[in-house]
């Protein structure tokens, strides 16, 4: 696919000069694009408009983290985005414009703070990749790996956090009504089974540090 080919470079040069880690990296970027790709095709299908919005949907999946203030600042983040894309992809003037208002509204705290803003013909498209990012979130790993490299190097600590975050945040994503597409209702409870296993698997292997704190939780949720 021409778009992600040209987007790829970016993130590699982009990932290094920032000391984007792990968490939030190549490898997340991927997985936004994957769920993004899927939830493209099948609402697709109801939405028809979207047909002609892929490169914008691909886009904004790909660089969304790329402006992302835990690592540079937001708006010099937005703005070398803008001038990477005007510069070396073949997206039109619009279409950069669509993926600078996805990717600067899309954050679950902005989200939280300030609800859905109106994108007009890109609304669908905004939800595609905001939710794309939240089933992304449901990765214990992800969240420990983020913790290790920005909050604390101890383990259990970073195990800690993670339990916090999916306790308060995470596994409310559904009952906080964040998604609104079908792919992501269904793909979202599949993650939530999946998130409560894999914490579990943690307690399993370092119980010192939350086997005090999920005691409760119904793992088979």
């Amino acid at each position: 696919m021409k778009i992600v080919s040209q987007i790829v470079p970016f993130l590699l040069s982009t990932v290094q000069k920032y000391r984007i880690d792990d968490s939030h990296a190549i490898g997340h970027a991927f997985e936004v694009l994957r769920h993004s790709h899927l939830n493209w095709k099948q609402s697709s299908l109801i939405y028809p408009d979207l047909l002609g919005q892929r490169d914008v949907i691909y886009t904004s999946a790909l660089v969304h983290d790329m402006c992302d203030n835990k690592y540079v600042d937001e708006k010099r983040g937005l703005t070398t985005i803008q001038n990477y894309l005007y510069q070396y992809t073949h997206l039109t003037n619009p279409e950069i414009n669509a993926v600078s208002s996805i990717i600067s509204t899309m954050s679950y705290s902005k989200v939280k703070k300030t609800g859905f803003p109106d994108l007009g013909e890109y609304q669908m498209a905004y939800h595609i990749v905001r939710e794309s990012d939240l089933l992304a979130a449901y990765d214990v790993d992800r969240s420990i790996i983020y913790n290790l490299y920005k909050i604390d190097s101890k383990l259990d600590t970073c195990i800690n956090n993670a339990n916090h975050l999916f306790k308060t945040r995470v596994w409310k994503h559904l009952d906080d009504s964040l998604f609104t597409t079908a792919y992501s209702l269904e793909i979202a409870q599949k993650l939530v089974d999946e998130s409560y296993q894999q914490m579990d698997t943690w307690r399993e292997i370092y119980p010192s540090a939350i086997s005090t704190m999920i005691s409760g939780y119904d793992l088979s949720k």
